[in-house]
C-alpha cells in the first residue's frame, strides 16, 4: 500500500461521519504533486455524492475535500466578520464621541427633532429636549422654535403640535413658534424643517436632540442643506448602562443604515 493510500485510509478511519457528502475527486499524481502533506489541495476535477470508494488511480476521500473548504472558508469568513465588526466599532465610536459636541448659539432657529407623544402630552424624552430649546430660546439664544413631528399613534396629536403647546403653557409667543407635523423619521424632520427654515428666512439653526442622537440627525441636517450646529440636551431620560448601551447600538445600527442609503436619496 502506497504512503498515500494508507493516509487516505487513516482519515477516513477516524471521519466516518462524512462518508455520504459531497466529496471530491482527484488523481493521486495530480492531488500530491509537489508536496509530501495529505492537506495539499489543488483544483476539483470532480465533485461526487455518494460513499467513499478508491480506484487504482482515483481515489475519493472526504476528510480531503471537508477539511481544505471548510478550512478556507472559515479564514474568510473571520477576515470578513472582523472587518464588518471593526467598522461597526468605529461607527458606534463616532457616535458615542459626538455626544458632547455643543453650540448654544446664537442663531436663528432651534430645531427640536419629534419624539413620541403620550396620551396628548410630550413622553419624558421629548421633553427634555423642549424644555431645552425653551431655555435656548430664553436665553436669547435662538429667535425662533421650530417643533417637528407628525402623527405616532390615531387619535393623539401630532408631536409638534404637542411640543408647540407646551411651549405655550410656558410662556413663550406663538409668533415664535413654528411647526412641521408630516415628518415621521429623522431624515424627515430636517428635510421638512429645512423646507420651512427656507420659508421664513432663517439661516442658521441649533438642532436640538438627545446626546446620541446627535451624529445621524447633524449628518442629515448638513446633508438637507440646513446650516447647523447641535445642541444636544444637558440632560437624558436614558439612564443606567443597559439604556445607554441600547441606545447606542440603536443610534449606531440607523446610522449605519443611513450611511448606505446617503447614495440614493
Amino acid at each position: 500500500m502506497s504512503e498515500y493510500a494508507r493516509l487516505v485510509n487513516q482519515e477516513n478511519n477516524r471521519r466516518k461521519r462524512y462518508i455520504t457528502i459531497f466529496v471530491y475527486a482527484a488523481p493521486e499524481s495530480e492531488l500530491f504533486a509537489g508536496s509530501q502533506s495529505h492537506h495539499t489541495v489543488c483544483k476539483p476535477e470532480a465533485i461526487y455524492k455518494f460513499k467513499l470508494w478508491q480506484s487504482r488511480f482515483v481515489t475519493v476521500s472526504v476528510s480531503i475535500i471537508v477539511y481544505s473548504v471548510v478550512k478556507k472558508l472559515a479564514k474568510k469568513v473571520l477576515v470578513i466578520l472582523s472587518a464588518m465588526t471593526l467598522a461597526v466599532g468605529l461607527l458606534a465610536w463616532r457616535v458615542y464621541s459626538f455626544r458632547n459636541n455643543t453650540s448654544d448659539g446664537p442663531a436663528d432657529a432651534a430645531v427640536v427633532l419629534g419624539a413620541a407623544v403620550w396620551t396628548r402630552v410630550p413622553s419624558p424624552v421629548f421633553k427634555e429636549r423642549i424644555n431645552h430649546a425653551i431655555n435656548l430660546y430664553q436665553k436669547g439664544r435662538v429667535r425662533k422654535l421650530i417643533f417637528t413631528g407628525g402623527q405616532g399613534n390615531p387619535g393623539e396629536p401630532t408631536e409638534a403640535s404637542a411640543a408647540r403647546d407646551y411651549a405655550l403653557q410656558s410662556g413663550l409667543p406663538a409668533s415664535d413658534i413654528l411647526i412641521e407635523d408630516k415628518s415621521h423619521t429623522t431624515y424627515e424632520n430636517v428635510l421638512n424643517a429645512k423646507q420651512l427654515a427656507d420659508a421664513h428666512g432663517i439661516h442658521t439653526v441649533l438642532i436640538v436632540s438627545d446626546p446620541l442622537h446627535m451624529k445621524r440627525a447633524m449628518t442629515m441636517a448638513r446633508d438637507v442643506g440646513l446650516l447647523a450646529h447641535p445642541s444636544p440636551t444637558p440632560s437624558t431620560r436614558y439612564h443606567g448602562l443597559s439604556s445607554q448601551l441600547g441606545l447606542l447600538i440603536h443610534e449606531t445600527y440607523y446610522y449605519l443604515g443611513y450611511l448606505l442609503r446617503r447614495p440614493f436619496l
